[in-house]
């Protein structure tokens, strides 16, 4: 945190793993969204078709609740990708809401060495955790934090290490 350049710099690397990670979500994103034109376009036909009168009421409105049900089905899967991508996905907006509260709690770093409240405030604030554990014989510790600044706003950073 003391270093914001290497700060920025893994938090867009880490941005830019997650964009990654989330390209199957948003290739499954860009299907849906031409499905649902499709189909909101076939629906609109069938419309123009009833109105002209060119078919039988009853198979028009058969098509049309199957078509209507489709369309809600694939509304739901889009909410559900996008509601998903932005839970997984940095973006640039929050990288640097990240970087000034990073900024924020170093500003109060000097004043933490002499005043422990402040020094327990940053440390609630990180949401530190430390493990200890054995792994293999060998005596391990996992150490991991969570940035917050807002309750949906979460970046966790953690590193497991043999200690001595």
């Amino acid at each position: 945190m003391l270093d914001r350049e290497n700060l920025e710099r893994q938090l867009r690397e880490q941005q830019k793993q997650q964009e990654e990670a989330a390209k199957p979500l948003r290739d499954r994103l860009a299907i849906v969204d031409d499905l649902l034109d499709d189909h909101r376009g076939q629906l609109a036909r069938l419309l123009d078709l009833y109105l002209a009168g060119s078919f039988d009421k009853d198979v028009l409105t058969d098509r049309k609740v199957r078509l209507e049900n489709t369309i809600l089905a694939l509304e739901r899967e889009r909410a559900n990708l996008v509601a998903t991508l932005e839970a997984q996905t940095l973006s640039d907006d929050d990288v640097n809401a990240l970087l000034d509260h990073a900024w924020s709690v170093v500003q109060n770093l000097a004043r933490a060495n002499e005043d422990f409240d402040e020094r327990r405030r940053i440390i609630e604030r990180f949401n530190v955790w430390v493990l200890l554990y054995t792994e293999g014989g060998q005596r391990m510790v996992r150490a991991w934090c969570t940035i917050r600044q807002e309750e949906d706003m979460a970046i966790e950073y953690g590193r497991s290490q043999p200690t001595s």
